[in-house]
């Protein structure tokens, strides 16, 4: 990889932000804050900006847990979604943008997520991140192709 790219490349912390909406609507420049924010519950706002950075409504709302009919709910009273929602959103941000920097593209992250693997007992990655175990799961098999280790 050159210089020039190395110093451009945005880090993984600053990816996952970026997915869920950037400083503007997520404002977050540490993992502390991140927390916080996610115990808050996360603005209705970084939903919809999830949604311009993956193909499938679908996936979101199965990640999320939450449907259109509840979405609308959200949006005409509280536009926070819960901890349990936030901490959804966060993992599908963060596994993205992780599976974005070790596969070299969010396009090849993306159908990553969606194929069955047989390093994760031929589950597909997106099945995995709702709980924290799936999601460290994730983490890990993301870290051992990162370094060439395929099962």
């Amino acid at each position: 990889m050159a210089l020039a790219d190395e110093i451009t490349r945005k880090t993984e912390f600053d990816l996952t932000v970026e997915y869920l909406g950037g400083e503007d609507v997520f404002d977050a420049s540490n993992p502390v804050e991140a927390h916080r924010a996610i115990a808050e519950g996360l603005p209705l706002a970084s939903f919809i900006a999830m949604l311009t950075h993956v193909p499938s409504r679908e996936d979101v709302e199965f990640v999320t847990g939450l449907n259109k009919r509840a979405f609308q709910r959200l949006k005409s009273h509280s536009k926070r979604l819960s901890p349990d929602q936030s901490g959804n959103l966060w993992s599908f941000a963060r596994i993205l943008a992780t599976a974005t920097d070790v596969l070299g593209s969010r396009e090849d992250a993306l159908q990553w997520l969606k194929r069955p693997s047989m390093a994760l007992d031929n589950e597909r990655p997106i099945d995995l991140i709702r709980t924290p175990a799936g999601s460290q799961l994730l983490e890990a098999h993301l870290r051992r192709l990162e370094y060439g280790v395929y099962t």
